[in-house]
């Protein structure tokens, strides 16, 4: 194949195998995913990286500095790391060697454990960057950000998530089961990648538009049916290659119409010609041996007398494609094969036998499924039948359609007044009026927002008035009014699906201007990279921004009843400062409570949930901290780490530990992992590497001088200075409100140098103390010292905050 050039030639298209990497855009990608080719660039920038960072002869912070500001950046667009399909045990392992080789120059010890290399330096690592955590972060930011959008790769993403769903077949929610378990059932993709590294690493991923549903009460998985009567590893593997060519899904898809028998028709090969379902299945080619296992395991699950409790009634048509259906209205038999349908009719003697009438139809889904038994000649018999699916109720009310779309926590203190669905003729009219107010007090808690809102009538037909808090990292001000309009959008769209054709006019109020700004400029596609808040304008954007009738957004100045009587606001401006005293009540009614959960949103296409918190696009780092301090924890159980041990792990309140020290100068970063870690360069350490150097502390010159020892030195002028810095901690504590017991305990302990224990130094015996003294006891002076704090001064300190 040839294409024309500018002047006049012809230039020949090479031919590739689909499995070769190109670089195009400074990107290497093959049309099946291979990221070899990208994998071998990422290796060789980052060797000429290190050659020139040694040749160059830079400073130490230098080397970090541009370690993260310029080698990374160039890693992280050259890898595509959202985009890359990598394992994570490759991308773990790819730069180990070029790791290695800038710890030198970067003042750590090449001899310093491995693990500890890609450890963030939040917990004191030495911090280079971890491939497979942050391939993660930018997979979960793009499902996030494009998942359920009009965009490509949104429509590209739901179509991988459904064909995941159906390879695996084992539930809804496919991201959510065990990789390690089921992992090599389905088709090495994207999305089994971003599967694999939340599995690893415990992110729960809900997906809350998937199309499929039960196709029968009592309905179960086909694929669930086989693990519990006991197939697992290369049996249970082979069984789905089958199930994928027979085009099962569900157990409904393989018992008869009266839903207590195996259909027989399964325990054949389905022909090449033949599609058994209306759903796209996957192109399998299983061996005679395969399914004769394959006959076996379903004679397991449905035993020849049938199963014990038969499936119910059909919830809807379902996804099988029946070979036979019967209208018992119109006293019909259809059969169905090869895009053709026949007609039978009930022979003239016999109530029991049908025969063939007319053949080659255009082919019509008339009747209801069954199944037959054919007798001599073109005659058969009815088996079994299935009745019409379950009546489905279509909703009436505002609230009966927000009650189907979740996220039902946004409506518990909704209250209607007036007619149910006053609503509706108030839009009619233009005179619907609708005003919200968000809210947050971090005074009261930091992790926590809320929402007022109201629609009202200025006709007098009625009012809808409701409230709701709302847990998260992300809480602020401007969520609370974002969250506020998301209410107000729903309610609206509750109302154009019950009247899909309704005009008129609505006036939404608020003192955010802000917000108003961003719901009116939302994008048709995908909310852009970067936007933080994007669950909430995801949901607007994807289903309100197509209301039948017109929004007018306007914005009035807050707080106007603090100048004025409120008989003298308009009545936007009064129910703004209505809203604003029910958004606040809200917060305070929890002061001191347990926060509520947080929960996904109402239509929200996906919701990834990290340590029981929901994240969002620009919420990044909480995802790296969690699966960071994962990374820590499994490098410190490697007996040449000198870290903390396990039970040490588990008591330390390493928020606060990583919020302190990604602050801190990155020097003082690689110090801290030096230090904790024992590969500081202390005489012990010199000694290694320096024949004759001498391994005792030059300031006692009684004892070898190792990190622990730097600590615990009775040299007179280190144990002044000691103190120094604990007078300084004694002054920070008072000047930041610090409980006074809780501030006695520690300064006391931390001058007892390790002599005593915090069980004898606790000032009372409550339950909290107790629990404060085991924590700090197990930690230990030494890690208390090197910073890491207990959960339980957090705890005390909470609690007298509130």
């Amino acid at each position: 194949m040839v294409f024309p050039m500018p002047d006049g030639s012809f230039a020949e298209i090479e031919h590739l195998p689909v499995t070769e990497s190109r670089e195009t855009l400074g990107v290497w990608s093959s049309p099946v995913g291979n990221t070899d080719g990208a994998m071998t660039r990422l290796k060789k920038k980052a060797q000429e990286w290190v050659g020139r960072a040694k040749e160059g002869k830079i400073r130490r912070r230098d080397v970090w500095f541009l370690l993260d500001c310029q080698l990374w950046l160039r890693l992280n667009y050259g890898l595509w790391l959202c985009c890359n399909t990598s394992p994570y045990g490759e991308l773990e392992n790819c730069l180990r060697k070029e790791y290695c080789d800038i710890l030198p120059i970067g003042g750590v010890i090449r001899s310093s454990p491995a693990p500890i290399r890609q450890v963030h330096k939040g917990f004191y690592g030495v911090g280079c960057p971890h491939l497979g955590v942050e391939c993660l972060i930018g997979q979960v930011s793009k499902l996030l950000m494009h998942y359920g959008c009009g965009s490509n790769v949104g429509i590209k993403s739901r179509i991988s998530y459904r064909k995941l769903l159906i390879e695996l077949g084992m539930s809804f929610q496919p991201l959510q089961m065990s990789f390690d378990e089921y992992g090599d059932l389905v088709t090495w993709c994207w999305m089994a990648s971003l599967w694999e590294k939340c599995a690893k690493f415990g992110l729960k991923v809900v997906v809350t538009d998937v199309e499929l549903e039960w196709p029968r009460e009592r309905d179960r998985w086909l694929m669930r049916e086989f693990v519990r009567v006991g197939y697992k590893g290369n049996e249970l593997r082979r069984l789905n290659i089958v199930r994928l060519h027979q085009q099962v899904l569900f157990l409904s898809d393989v018992v008869n119409a009266s839903a207590g028998e195996l259909d027989e028709r399964y325990l054949q090969k389905r022909p090449k010609s033949e599609r058994w379902s209306v759903l796209e299945f996957p192109k399998e080619k299983p061996p005679t041996t395969d399914f004769r296992l394959w006959a076996v395991a379903l004679r397991r699950v449905i035993p020849t007398g049938g199963l014990p409790v038969r499936l119910g009634r059909f919830l809807h048509e379902g996804y099988k494609r029946w070979e036979w259906r019967l209208n018992r209205q119109e006293q019909y038999l259809v059969h169905y094969s090869n895009g053709c349908m026949s007609l039978y009719e009930q022979a003239p003697n016999s109530h029991r036998r049908w025969n063939c009438v007319v053949e080659g139809c255009e082919e019509e889904i008339l009747g209801h499924p069954c199944n037959v038994r054919r007798q001599n000649g073109d005659s058969v018999t009815i088996v079994s039948s299935a009745g019409p699916p379950v009546p489905v109720e279509q909703p009436q009310t505002i609230r009966e359609i927000l009650g189907e779309w979740g996220g039902r926590w946004l409506w518990r203190s909704l209250k209607v007044l007036g007619e149910e669905n006053w609503l509706i003729d108030s839009i009619w009219a233009g005179s619907c009026l609708a005003v919200t107010y968000g809210s947050y007090i971090k005074e009261i808690t930091t992790e926590l927002c809320s929402c007022g809102f109201v629609l009202e009538c200025q006709e007098g037909r009625g009012r809808i008035v409701g409230s709701f808090p709302e847990k998260s990292k992300d809480a602020c001000a401007y969520r609370g009014e974002l969250l506020g309009l998301l209410a107000v959008h729903l309610i609206l769209l509750a109302a154009n699906k019950l009247v899909p054709e309704l005009e008129g006019e609505v006036e939404i109020v608020s003192d955010c201007l802000g917000a108003l700004s961003r719901i009116e400029s939302l994008p048709e596609n995908r909310i852009p990279s970067g936007c933080r808040h994007s669950d909430v304008l995801k949901v607007i954007m994807i289903h309100c921004r197509k209301l039948t009738f017109e929004c007018k957004y306007t914005h009035v100045d807050a707080h106007q009843d603090d100048w004025k009587a409120y008989a003298e606001l308009v009545r936007k401006s009064q129910l703004n400062c209505c809203m604003d005293s029910l958004a606040k009540k809200v917060i305070w009614l929890l002061k001191g409570e347990e926060l509520p959960v947080q929960e996904a949103l109402p239509l929200e296409p996906v919701a990834v949930f990290v340590g029981g918190e929901k994240m969002t696009s620009g919420s990044e780092d909480n995802i790296r901290f969690w699966c960071h301090r994962q990374v820590a924890k499994e490098a410190f159980a490697n007996s040449k780490v000198k870290g903390p041990n396990n039970e040490q792990f588990e008591e330390i309140h390493w928020r606060s530990c990583y919020g302190a020290l990604v602050k801190a100068p990155r020097m003082f970063q690689v110090w801290a992992c030096k230090q904790v870690m024992g590969v500081a360069g202390t005489n012990e350490m010199q000694a290694r590497y320096t024949p004759g150097h001498d391994k005792r502390c030059p300031s006692c010159s009684n004892a070898i001088e190792t990190c622990s020892h730097v600590l615990t030195c009775e040299e007179e002028g280190r144990v002044d200075l000691l103190h120094k810095s604990i007078d300084l901690l004694e002054v920070w504590c008072e000047d930041n409100d610090t409980d006074e017991d809780l501030q006695d305990v520690l300064i006391t302990y931390a001058r007892g140098r390790g002599g005593r224990s915090v069980q004898e130094l606790i000032p009372n015996r409550s339950m909290s103390y107790v629990r404060l003294a085991r924590s700090m006891d197990c930690i230990g002076w030494r890690r208390f010292m090197e910073g890491m704090i207990s959960k339980e001064i957090v705890r005390i300190q909470s609690l007298r905050r509130t």
